[in-house]
């Protein structure tokens, strides 16, 4: 099972592929806006909802855990399943698919089921682009309602709106904080948070350490090398 491969079709829907090992708790991390299609060392194929904090455990004993992140609309688009009904904590793709097309996904013969939301991936390329706009104001971009848009993210991505400019604009600031870090100068939160959209300082570590499960000092400490290893960037 360590060695699944997605199809090609499906391939094209993946952010990411990562990979964990060791045993243990998981090392900290920051909280991932996407659907995780799971290689579970001796439990098979498990699909983990999007995040809005990080998640606490254990990693499983047997194995590597491999992670493929996917796409916005993916989800729906080839399990027939929408995002936002994906457990955070995860489950076998038997349960959510049936026994038929978890076999059909293990050997690589899935089919989608229907294109992907188109317009939400360009709602979420937007968001990247202009995370000052406000909800409303994407939705006005997108032509839609609030309420429309609302459904239809939370079918594609996992999350709602407003969580997911959440989650995106913390990834934000621990971006500009390392880069801080890696010209060997310690960050300035009041200046990363005035930049990134948060209120002050404090609240920006207060969001951090809600998301993250620790203060930055020990997550840039335990994060210095990368927990995981990955095979295309991450466009969210």
């Amino acid at each position: 099972m360590i060695g699944f491969t997605p199809s090609p079709g499906l391939r094209a829907h993946v952010v990411a592929r990562w990979v964990r090992d060791g045993v243990g708790p998981l090392p900290p991390s920051l909280p991932e806006p996407a659907v995780d299609l799971l290689v579970m060392p001796g439990r098979g194929l498990w699909l983990a909802g999007a995040e809005q904090v990080a998640r606490q455990g254990h990693l499983p004993q047997g194995g590597k855990l491999v992670g493929f992140r996917l796409r916005p609309g993916a989800c729906l688009a080839w399990f027939g399943v929408a995002a936002d009904e994906i457990p955070l904590g995860g489950a076998p793709i038997a349960d959510l698919l049936g026994t038929r097309d978890a076999r059909a996904l293990e050997a690589g013969h899935l089919e989608a089921k229907r294109e992907p939301d188109a317009l939400m991936r360009q709602v979420v390329r937007a968001m990247a682009e202009r995370p000052e706009l406000t909800v409303a104001e994407q939705a006005d971009l997108a032509c839609l309602s609030e309420r429309q848009l609302r459904r239809r993210f939370g079918q594609a991505v996992g999350l709602g709106p407003k969580a997911y400019l959440r989650v995106t604009r913390l990834h934000r600031a621990v971006d500009a904080a390392r880069a801080a870090l890696e010209r060997g100068k310690p960050p300035h939160w009041a200046d990363i948070a005035a930049r990134h959209g948060f209120y002050d300082q404090p609240h920006l570590l207060a969001e951090f350490r809600r998301a993250a499960g620790c203060p930055p000092g020990r997550f840039f400490q335990a994060t210095a090398a990368p927990p995981s290893s990955r095979s295309a960037d991450d466009q969210h």
